[in-house]
């Protein structure tokens, strides 16, 4: 579960997916790359990185919508969800 943080209205590019091995990492990733895009973001971002959230929200991002993401015909994950901060939206397939 997680959600879909929006900066700057409804019509935005995306940045995801995003994996990082820590908070310091994922928010050093989220900065440079804040620092060269223009205009409105989507983040699909994970609910329990809340150190993270934080900062997105001080960059002016706030949770748009509640995104769940689902498995078909498994109960597995496939990525490291200690290390997973973003996944790309249902939107992109």
């Amino acid at each position: 579960a997680g959600f879909i943080l929006g900066r700057d209205g409804m019509l935005a590019g995306h940045l995801c997916p995003l994996t990082a091995d820590d908070d310091a990492i994922a928010r050093a990733l989220i900065a440079r790359a804040l620092d060269a895009i223009d205009g409105p973001l989507f983040i699909d971002f994970a609910d329990d990185k809340i150190a993270v959230r934080s900062f997105l929200e001080t960059r002016g991002f706030a949770a748009v919508r509640p995104f769940t993401r689902m498995l078909y015909g498994s109960s597995t994950r496939f990525d490291d969800a200690a290390r997973t901060f973003a996944v790309i939206g249902p939107e992109f397939g």
